[in-house]
């Protein structure tokens, strides 16, 4: 069975670009993909990504250095990266995974 759930992020109602943003929660069996779309930064994911299976984030919208941290933290098995800029994608992946815990794998995806 596939439920999902969208919640207006951020909720602190701070829209840094003036634009509702939602985030989705998919899950499938005992998968949990989170979905994000614009954030104004790590915060605004809360609780809402503990223990994903899949964390699917705009790299533009969150501090790509703490996000190692963030991925143990939150025991999130793994992550893919949207929406970066060509100039620094293969760089920025490198330095990501080279600082990830080894349970949480990285990905950059093309958008």
């Amino acid at each position: 069975m596939l439920t999902c759930a969208a919640c207006l992020l951020p909720a602190n109602g701070e829209l840094s670009n003036q634009m509702e943003s939602y985030s989705f929660d998919i899950r499938a069996s005992s998968k949990k993909i989170i979905y994000t779309a614009d954030l104004a930064g790590a915060r605004d994911l809360g609780k809402f990504a503990d223990r994903a299976d899949l964390l699917i984030v705009d790299g533009m919208h969150l501090d790509l250095a703490t996000l190692p941290a963030l991925a143990a933290r939150k025991q999130i098995a793994r992550v893919m990266l949207t929406h970066l800029p060509e100039s620094f994608r293969l760089a920025t992946v490198s330095v990501v995974s080279s600082r990830m815990a080894s349970s949480t794998s990285i990905r950059l995806e093309k958008d």
